[in-house]
């Protein structure tokens, strides 16, 4: 009982220690920044909200669960876990300097222009992307099929009777 009383200003001392915030480096917090300035949990979600009407239209039983989907989404991509893992991918790409170049950037008229129309930008790509891809289905069909005769010719050899 001694001990526990002579322990518990120090394990005191210690659990306040744990729970503070951990100390960030210049780097990391311009780029928390940067991910906060682009518009980092609104892209993502706009992308998100992407992939769900996709979903939905592809898979109609789904389009029932949107609810439930969003509300995944949500809890996925808009904590502070996904902030942060953003955050350390930037750091991986960009130097501090590059990444407060692109903070200033973004705070100007033009680089609100480009967070506000990123979303719509991209989602233009992708129905560009895939309307592309759907034309062009029976040729990757012909070319994966050519591909498993060469790679697997026993797939195809006929049973002799």
């Amino acid at each position: 009982m001694r001990f526990l009383r002579s322990a518990l200003p120090g394990l005191l001392a210690l659990s306040t220690l744990s729970a503070q915030a951990p100390v960030l480096s210049s780097h990391e917090k311009a780029a928390r920044e940067l991910y906060v300035v682009s518009g980092g949990r609104e892209n993502a979600m706009a992308g998100a909200e992407t992939m769900l009407s996709s979903m939905g239209t592809t898979n109609p039983q789904l389009a029932e669960y949107t609810d439930v989907l969003r509300a995944w989404v949500d809890k996925v991509l808009g904590g502070e876990g996904f902030h942060n893992e953003v955050a350390a991918v930037f750091m991986t790409f960009y130097t501090e300097e590059e990444i407060n170049g692109l903070i200033a950037f973004y705070k100007t008229p033009l680089g609100r222009k480009v967070i506000k129309s990123m979303p719509e930008v991209v989602k233009a790509g992708g129905e560009i992307g895939a309307k592309r891809a759907q034309a062009h289905m029976e040729e990757l069909k012909t070319m994966i099929l050519e591909a498993m005769k060469t790679r697997h010719p026993e797939m195809f050899k006929e049973e002799k009777k």
